[in-house]
């Protein structure tokens, strides 16, 4: 049998959904602002991507297809991680969600 909830129990519930909620935010804002940081024009990889594209367009159509092998890779060896290993990534966008956010409001930027 199920014991009674009480209004403590629901309290405690609440305030267990909104530091759930508030922790997945942070980590969608560090994946965010990673994505950001990386894709935007003046981001890191425009150098990269013009350097490519100015050698041959072919040279530019090769590094996406690897990068795209790479990620195919590196997913499936991340899925064979176990549990452990795999909360470092959570913890690490997490800890860049809260600087990305204290960014974002300091100066109005990502």
């Amino acid at each position: 049998m199920r014991p009674a909830r009480n209004i403590h129990n629901i309290q405690q519930d609440a305030f267990s959904s909104l530091i759930s909620m508030a922790l997945s935010l942070l980590c969608m804002l560090g994946i965010g602002g990673v994505l950001y940081n990386l894709l935007s024009p003046g981001g890191m990889l425009q150098p990269i991507v013009e350097a490519a594209w100015q050698m041959h367009p072919g040279v530019a159509a090769t590094t996406v297809v690897a990068l795209v092998i790479g990620a195919t890779l590196a997913k499936s060896r991340l899925e064979s991680l176990d549990r452990r290993n795999t909360d470092s990534f959570w913890y690490l966008f997490q800890g860049l969600g809260v600087y990305f956010a204290y960014h974002l409001l300091s100066t109005g930027t990502l």
